[in-house]
Formats: C-alpha cells, sequence, structure tokens
C-alpha cells in the first residue's frame, strides 16, 4: 500500500483501517482520501491520547458545512467505520 502523507496522532491507526480495508476488497482509495481530511483536522487537534473522541468528532462536524449532503454523509460514514 502507498501511505499517503498523514500528520495526525492517529495516522498510524487510519493507515491500519485502510490497509485492513484493500485486504477485504473495499474501495479503500476513496476511504483513504475522505480520512485525509479528518487527519487534517486531527492534526490541528490537541490529542491527549490516540483515539478519536466525541469531542474530536464534534470539531470535525462544522467544517463539513459547506459541502453536499452526501460528501458529509459519506466522511461522517468512513470516520464512523474507522472507530469501529
Amino acid at each position: 500500500m502507498s501511505r499517503r502523507p498523514l500528520h495526525s496522532g492517529l495516522a498510524e491507526s487510519i493507515h491500519r483501517f485502510i490497509e485492513l480495508r484493500r485486504l477485504s476488497g473495499t474501495d479503500s482509495h476513496s476511504q483513504a482520501k475522505r480520512l485525509e481530511y479528518f487527519d487534517r483536522l486531527v492534526a490541528e487537534y490537541p490529542l491527549t491520547e490516540p483515539r478519536i473522541t466525541r469531542q474530536l468528532t464534534d470539531a470535525y462536524r462544522p467544517s463539513l458545512a459547506g459541502l453536499a449532503p452526501a460528501t458529509r454523509v459519506h466522511r461522517c460514514s468512513v470516520v464512523r467505520q474507522l472507530c469501529e
């Protein structure tokens, strides 16, 4: 897998998630692209531990405000899958 330039404290977890999706035959390229946007926000957010918290997802939602509804759903969906 070609690693994308992720910079947050969650980068390694995101890379593992994308690799798992790739190995399962899922369209990991589109999910990786969506998670790049999430990673950018996380890189600017002070993490106290390397996990996704409600505060982090609450901070992510406003960044989606100007996007089309389907785009917001897709980006939130892949972050939810990462949480699982």
